[in-house]
């Protein structure tokens, strides 16, 4: 079973077996990069995400200029911000997640002590 963080419009969710297809977001990274051509399920580009070792987030899209169709794109390095990507669906690897959960709970209580 795959459990990872998938975030969309700045909510957390877990991703299990059935994936909800969450639009809207990619991680941007300051690293590399590894477009997986012919990628057709967002759930493939997570599990390909996870069995790398150096893979810090992921984009599946539904269209790719360089793979001419759908694509997975691993990314390495470190996670500095999220954008807007239509057509597109993103994650973390585990580990990764859960310390981008525990960063986010940290703030909430930080910010409930104000």
């Amino acid at each position: 079973m795959v459990i990872n963080l998938i975030i969309y419009r700045g909510l957390y969710t877990h991703l299990y077996e059935s994936l909800k297809i969450c639009k809207f977001l990619s991680f941007c990274c300051q690293g590399w990069s590894e477009v997986r051509k012919g990628v057709a399920d967002p759930r493939v580009c997570c599990q390909q995400c996870e069995h790398h070792g150096g893979c810090k987030a992921w984009l599946w899209s539904e269209w790719s200029d360089e793979a001419h169709g759908m694509a997975c794109i691993l990314k390495g390095g470190t996670v500095k911000s999220k954008r807007f990507k239509d057509g597109s669906v993103s994650g973390l690897p585990k580990m990764e997640a859960i310390k981008e959960a525990q960063m986010a709970m940290a703030r909430t209580a930080a910010a409930q002590n104000y």
